[in-house]
């Protein structure tokens, strides 16, 4: 048991009972209360109109509401629980209400452009969200008030109602962490004070990271997530893409020109977040002017559509964004393939020689073959040291650097982003393991010292601090990605974690529900 040096009261809040999210939160309630810690739970229990997941999915309270409350919470033997109440209302100006929601309709409609983002639909989404966040928020402060807590932790913090949350939390000055499933499975993402596309955190720690040795272990370890991603057998990560691709040569006709492949991925997550700042209007003015600035015809290029744009989140396809890009393409004369098509990109990846992303994880696969990746806008890895970063158009001057990229480099830093992410990033690696991108287990040996000093200090900490002093067992891993040789890679076998600790579990009447959510669409599809 962890020494305590003063009981903190830490509340805890999911609002949408998507898998396995409710689960983590229980999980770290549990090391909280075995350290001494008292812990308070916030539930909706249908008491606001509307939410994120009803107008995704386009059901009404009817249906989606009983599903949330016995995934919740309220499934769980937790206690000290907090009812939502629809009368505990307060006022938010309409700025501030646009600012918690624009997210959530962001997502729901998959908008890509500016003007996507301004019309009707949208407008009416955010509206018919704004009840809501009033109740969520006028909620938030009495449950913060009447239980004294010193912190909390919240799932997500992006979408409307989390939002919300963490946006009250802000208000009265209370600490807060935003927990998420991690890009790679192990693990989870915990970050202190903003939401789960934040990256002032991850920042940090790649740039400091970037530049330090791994370990052979810890190389062994990226290799072998890299090369789960390159055989397709990344079964824990949320999404798997495009596994039946068939492998294609390079479609067009050889000339002197290099091969440029565009790899865009959706914006309606990220747009008019603060960390994902563009000084570009829009991506295709960004692709134009860097192909200009690199003397490529576009006639010469490649865009690859993302395989997402084919596939329904909610009520919708990436309709909108497959359309801006195909306009884009077939105007400027550029090679397109559309998103469900089976081609697969991988194979496109390895004959380019300039690879064009706009902050999708195709920026790293690219850099694990060692390409020159030129990423528009943000990216979770853009202090890696790994892509050539454009955020506005003066900085087109970095292209020169191109004369001068070291492919080596690349890999080796592409392969450092990776432990970083998966291991140094992520908290709790050693105790919360995946099965699927559902089912997780949990082993001993874990306390919340993580949590506290997390919301004391308002910091990331690295969960493995180990460098190694020099390049050797860096460079055996190296040598083995450089060949591309996958399937060596993926065979390497980590040791197995300690026994299992108390199962996270439902209370007994309501273990039936795990095995028939399991029959459904997961989260947002």
């Amino acid at each position: 048991m962890a020494l305590v040096s003063r009981v903190m009261n830490i509340g805890f809040v999911s609002i949408y009972a998507y898998r396995p999210h409710v689960e983590y939160l229980v999980y770290l309630s549990k090391l909280l209360a075995q350290d001494g810690h008292k812990t308070f739970f916030f539930v909706c229990d249908a008491s606001v109109p509307k939410c994120y997941s009803q107008l995704l999915k386009g059901h009404g309270k009817i249906r989606e509401c009983p599903v949330c409350i016995l995934g919740g919470f309220r499934g769980y033997p937790v206690n000290r629980l907090y009812s939502i109440k629809s009368s505990s209302r307060k006022s938010l100006s309409e700025e501030i209400l646009e600012a918690i929601v624009r997210s959530s309709a962001f997502t729901i409609h998959r908008v890509e452009t500016n003007i996507d983002c301004e019309s009707s639909a949208v407008k009416q989404t955010q509206r018919e969200l704004f009840d809501s966040a009033e109740i969520i928020y006028g909620n938030t402060i009495d449950w913060i008030r009447e239980n004294q807590l010193d912190g909390v932790v919240c799932f997500n913090g992006r979408m409307a109602l989390t939002r919300a949350i963490t946006y009250t939390c802000q208000q009265l000055d209370i600490p807060y962490i935003t927990a998420e499933r991690t890009t790679f499975g192990d693990g989870l993402r915990l970050v202190p004070n903003g939401d789960c596309l934040s990256l002032k955190q991850d920042d940090r720690l790649h740039k400091h990271f970037s530049r330090k040795f791994l370990t052979l272990f810890q190389a062994k370890v990226a290799a072998k997530l890299a090369a789960r991603r390159f055989l397709r057998q990344n079964v824990s990560e949320w999404r798997v893409y495009n596994q039946a691709a068939k492998c294609l040569t390079w479609p067009l006709p050889n000339s002197k020109q290099p091969k440029v492949l565009i790899l865009p991925s959706s914006r309606c997550e990220f747009a008019y977040h603060d960390d994902y700042d563009c000084g570009w209007q829009d991506m295709t003015t960004a692709i134009d002017d860097i192909l200009t600035s690199l003397g490529v015809n576009h006639s010469s290029s490649i865009l690859r559509c993302h395989p997402n744009w084919a596939e329904y989140i909610g009520r919708k396809t990436g309709t909108l964004s497959e359309q801006y890009y195909i306009d884009w393409a077939k105007d400027k004369g550029v090679y397109f393939i559309p998103s469900q098509e089976k081609a697969d990109t991988y194979s496109l990846m390895a004959e380019a020689d300039i690879i064009i992303v706009n902050g999708s994880s195709c920026g790293f696969e690219a850099a694990l073959l060692g390409k020159k990746v030129i990423c528009i806008g943000a990216a979770f890895y853009r202090e890696a040291g790994f892509v050539y970063l454009l955020k506005e158009q003066r900085d087109l001057e970095k292209l020169r650097l191109l004369e001068s990229h070291d492919p080596i480099e690349t890999v080796r830093r592409a392969l450092r982003y990776i432990y970083t992410d998966a291991y140094r990033i992520a908290q709790y690696t050693d105790f919360v393991r995946p099965d699927t991108p559902t089912q997780y287990n949990y082993f001993e040996g874990a306390n919340s010292s993580i949590i506290i000093n997390m919301l004391k200090s308002g910091m990331l900490s690295p969960n493995d601090t180990e460098v190694a002093e020099d390049p050797s067992g860096e460079d055996i891993i190296l040598k083995v990605v450089l060949r591309r040789n996958w399937k060596e890679l993926v065979q390497w076998q980590a040791p197995a974690p300690k026994l299992y600790s108390d199962k996270v579990e439902r209370q007994a009447s309501l273990r039936w529900i795990e095995p028939v959510r399991e029959l459904f669409p997961t989260g947002d599809r």
